[in-house]
């Protein structure tokens, strides 16, 4: 799964701050082999 930064809130702090953070977690469950239903209960 890689995450997509939106380029219309590139320049915005706190969204550039919240994508490094959701990006870390992204990185630290990549090891593991989850699934869609199991990624879809992280998030929501």
């Amino acid at each position: 799964m890689e995450f997509q930064i939106n380029s219309a809130f590139e320049n915005d702090a706190k969204y550039s701050k919240a994508a490094k953070a959701w990006r870390a977690v992204l990185k630290s469950i990549e090891p593991f082999d989850l699934s869609e239903i199991s990624l879809s209960t992280i998030v929501t």
